[in-house]
């Protein structure tokens, strides 16, 4: 396998697995965890922030693990020339604004939810903090926050013609193999079927930053500092510090408490998933940060490129995985797993036994032995225009209700004949 091959058939693979893995753990927690905090009224106030949390976090992995999914399919179709456009945000003007908002929202807003549901958790120890309250203000900050931020960035996008910007002179294009092209999110290598694309000459447009604003030392600036630093760099670092401190916490605890643990084994346990969802997040995107960052202290080569593709694929390790963190480590969340798909059993053996039940019916029923029912009266057909013998109960025999025999069709016609003939 060559070497510019191997970062674009890494992130299939992955994609593939997180995509198999992933989704369906995702919505399964969703729907869990809206049902614990819909049907559970008198549920613990701690759990029911939780699963609150947890919702807002699996949404938000769904939506980022779908778009990268579709992303690299979309690539895939592009190295396999059945399409024109490289990734998503090339597709349409509206998808290069739309998209563009999409991704860094949502990776924002995961990024310090989990960071701010690990810090509360950790100062929930010594004060309560967990409210309704708080995690819907916390929710509307965030959002008004960097949708704000975003949209600035917005502005300096221009869906233009790519043949157009590369006759101009106005894109990073070298002559050498080992070139990379930085994108909005991450830096890719440069491939020879890219190159061959650009010189096509049909109309293909690109979503980048403007022409006007390419060399603006400003924005560049504020982008780094927005994408980077404020986005993704910060909440990881203080997860980071967060999680150093829990774990020494409870090995102070452990040392301290000796053999008299029992006590304190509810509480560590219920702290066992967020340790485990908030370390693998810090795993998974500190080394993202890491090569971020080091594309500003070293110059840019086919080392670095190879590395930064590695590591943005592994980023999306920390979307798909969640739901198995939560089942491994969670009782009360393993409980709930197996009443869902009990439910589902019931309910599918009931629709089937429910359905053979009335096709039975139907076919031992006669078309003539039809029960007519109305408020008062109740009539019944018989084959020989004969009442039909009904169990004779006090019920029966007290009820207001009358049985009365309902003549057949050709039985009424029949004196009508007969005034004819006469």
């Amino acid at each position: 396998m060559s070497h510019t091959t191997f970062p674009q058939t890494f992130r299939e693979i992955m994609a593939t697995i997180c995509f198999i893995f992933g989704f369906p753990g995702n919505l399964l927690t969703i729907i869990i965890c809206i049902k614990a905090l819909h049907y559970r009224k008198k549920i613990n106030f701690e759990r029911k922030i939780f699963d609150l949390y947890l919702v807002e976090i699996s949404i938000l992995d769904t939506i980022l693990l779908t778009y990268w999914v579709l992303d690299t399919a979309v690539v895939h179709l592009y190295d396999s020339n059945y399409i024109r456009f490289q990734n998503l945000i090339n597709i349409s003007e509206f998808c290069c604004f739309f998209f563009f908002m999409l991704n860094r929202l949502c990776a924002a807003l995961c990024s310090w939810l989990i960071m701010f549901f690990t810090l509360i958790r950790f100062i929930h120890i010594f004060r309560p903090l967990n409210t309704i309250r708080s995690n819907v203000i916390l929710v509307i900050l965030l959002l008004g926050t960097f949708g704000t931020l975003n949209t600035y960035l917005v502005t300096f996008l221009r869906y233009e013609n790519q043949k157009q910007i590369l006759n101009n002179n106005l894109t990073t294009i070298t002559t050498t193999t080992k070139t990379i092209t930085l994108t909005s999110w991450h830096f890719l290598p440069l491939t020879t079927e890219y190159t061959n694309v650009t010189l096509n000459p049909l109309k293909q447009y690109i979503c980048s930053v403007g022409r006007e604003y390419e060399h603006d030392r400003l924005r560049n600036i504020l982008n780094t500092i927005f994408t980077g630093v404020f986005s993704l760099a910060i909440p990881s670092i203080i997860t980071l510090i967060v999680n150093i401190v829990i774990l020494a916490y409870i090995q102070r605890v452990y040392n301290i408490n000796g053999l008299n643990r029992i006590n304190n084994n509810y509480s560590n346990y219920r702290s066992t998933p967020l340790l485990v969802i908030s370390i693998t997040y810090t795993l998974c995107y500190l080394p993202y940060c890491i090569i971020y960052f080091s594309q500003f202290l070293f110059s840019p080569g086919y080392a670095l490129s190879i590395c930064s593709s590695i590591v943005f694929t592994i980023r999306y390790i920390s979307h798909s995985s969640n739901f198995y963190a939560y089942i491994f480590t969670s009782l009360r969340f393993r409980r709930d797993i197996k009443s869902l798909f009990r439910m589902l059993v019931c309910v599918t053996i009931k629709t089937k036994d429910h359905g053979h039940k009335k096709k039975d019916n139907y076919c031992h029923r006669t078309p003539h032995q039809v029960m007519i029912k109305s408020k008062n009266v109740i009539g019944v057909t018989g084959q020989h225009d004969r009442l039909l013998s009904l169990p004779a109960t006090k019920n029966h025999l007290t009820s207001k209700r009358r049985i009365v025999t309902i003549p057949r069709p050709y039985d009424v016609q029949q004196p009508l004949r007969f005034n004819q003939m006469e």
